[in-house]
C-alpha cells in the first residue's frame, strides 16, 4: 500500500508497504502519480516507508496496468519526477540496495537515492530541486 502526501509540494512524502495480506490498489497510486506529474512542476518523492521490495512479484493485471501508466507517463515522469529518496536506517540494506538504484532509474525514469534519516532526505530534496532549478535558468 502506499499513501502519497503532497501537501508539502514540491516535496511529497510516501509511505509504501508491503502487506501481501491486505487488498492494496496500484490504480489509485498511479492516479495519484498522475495528479502529481499533471502538475507539470519538479518534484521530489520522499519514502519513509518501507524499502521497495526488490523481490515482490505483482499479478498481470498490476503489471499490465503500471506498464500501460508508464508507456502513456514515462516522458512525463522523466521531466517532472527528480528522484525518490528512500530513507533506510540500515547501513546494510542501503548498500544492498545500490545496484536496485540503477534498474529503478530506467525503470521509472527518475533517481533512487537511499539515505539514513528523514533529516537527510529533506537535505537531499533541496539540494537536487536547487540543482534541478538551476538547470532551468541557465537553459
Amino acid at each position: 500500500m502506499s499513501f502519497i502526501n503532497d501537501k508539502d509540494f514540491p516535496i511529497v512524502f510516501m509511505n509504501i508497504e508491503h502487506d501481501e495480506e491486505k487488498e492494496h490498489s496500484h490504480d489509485e497510486d498511479l492516479q495519484e502519480f498522475e495528479k502529481l506529474i499533471n502538475r507539470q512542476e519538479k518534484f521530489i518523492l520522499i519514502n519513509e516507508g518501507k524499502t521497495p521490495d526488490t523481490d515482490y512479484k505483482h499479478s498481470k493485471e498490476e503489471t499490465k496496468m503500471i506498464n500501460r501508466f508508464l508507456k502513456t507517463n514515462r516522458a512525463k515522469l522523466k521531466q517532472w519526477a527528480v528522484a525518490m529518496i528512500q530513507v533506510e536506517s540500515s547501513s546494510l540494506k542501503r548498500l544492498a540496495y545500490k545496484p536496485f538504484q540503477t534498474i529503478f532509474e530506467k525503470f521509472w525514469g527518475m533517481k533512487l537515492v537511499i539515505v539514513p534519516t528523514r533529516q537527510e532526505a529533506l537535505q537531499m530534496a533541496d539540494t537536487l530541486l536547487s540543482q534541478e532549478n538551476k538547470v532551468q535558468n541557465d537553459a
